[in-house]
């Protein structure tokens, strides 16, 4: 079953110049990323092939070496990475600090992948990794997944805020869900870095919802041979998903959990725009009914 969730229902009107310049540039980002994917898998290939040594070369298959290279550089957890390693390759248990040393010199020689770059570590406290993280993402799931959600809020969003207002709420939304993201993951032992635009996506959701509470959000849906429309309350399905995560993190404590956090960031940033936003269009209502006809 396909579903898709495309537009808030309101009778605002106007193009949404910045929404789809970020669509845009998500979009090109992550093709950029896919390539730089490719050319890090050939270069350990060839290191794999051409400058490994410690026997390692006659030891692994050039499958293993490339599984336990990648797998080594790519880790958060080098110390679980490796027991995992072993467990799966028992022949290298002999040869770690050769593999260790060997590892050390990939990476001197083998240049990260574009998203090792671009993603945010959340003890680095790096503004421009704050942004360029948002526009990244690990695969086509998360991309459009996080896209889908954001075309279908940012519309109405920049529709309420106007272009520039909406350009400068998404990098104000970047730059503190990062850092509510980083002083959450303080009380985690093993802080994932930060990568994908879902704490925007949460922010412009609950800046609509909490602006057009009483407003729908259409979806379209195709399963098999029946295709159509529905539409939910936005407070349903945004109680839902921060629902969701709120238990996930509460509830399950999980390490892995730390990828919620930036949806719970998102719903503080979120709110801490559209709450003053809409105690201001009360008192300009307010104000404007005062005055003499």
């Amino acid at each position: 079953m396909i579903l898709i969730p495309y537009k808030v229902d309101s009778e605002m009107a106007g193009l949404p110049i910045v929404t789809t310049l970020v669509a845009l540039a998500c979009l090109l980002i992550f093709f950029v990323q896919q390539y730089s994917w490719h050319n890090y898998e050939r270069n350990v290939e060839n290191f794999c092939r051409y400058e490994i040594g410690n026997n390692l070369d006659e030891l692994l298959t050039r499958e293993e070496c490339l599984d336990i290279f990648v797998k080594l550089d790519l880790s958060q957890d080098r110390k679980n990475t490796t027991q995992l390693l072993l467990s799966r390759h028992p022949k290298i248990k002999p040869y770690s600090s050769d593999i260790a040393y060997q590892l050390k010199r990939m990476q001197s020689i083998v240049p990260n992948p574009a998203t090792i770059d671009w993603w945010y570590e959340p003890e680095s406290f790096n503004p421009l990794s704050m942004i360029s993280s948002k526009l990244s993402h690990i695969n086509w799931q998360q991309l459009l997944f996080n896209l889908a959600f954001f075309l279908a809020f940012a519309i109405t969003a920049e529709q309420i805020l106007g272009h520039l207002g909406f350009a400068l709420f998404l990098f104000y939304s970047a730059i503190s869900t990062s850092i509510i993201y980083s002083l959450g993951a303080m009380n985690l032992h093993n802080s994932a870095p930060e990568i994908g635009l879902s704490g925007v996506v949460t922010s412009t959701m609950i800046l609509a919802t909490l602006v057009y509470p009483h407003r729908f959000l259409k979806f379209f849906f195709w399963l098999i041979f029946v295709s159509g429309t529905f539409r939910l309350p936005l407070l349903l399905i945004t109680i839902g998903y921060i629902g969701s995560d709120v238990y996930s993190i509460t509830i399950r404590r999980n390490d892995a959990n730390i990828y919620f956090l930036s949806h719970i960031a998102g719903v503080l940033s979120g709110s801490a725009v559209a709450i003053p936003l809409i105690i201001f269009r009360k008192y300009k209502k307010r104000e404007h009914k005062k005055r003499p006809c």
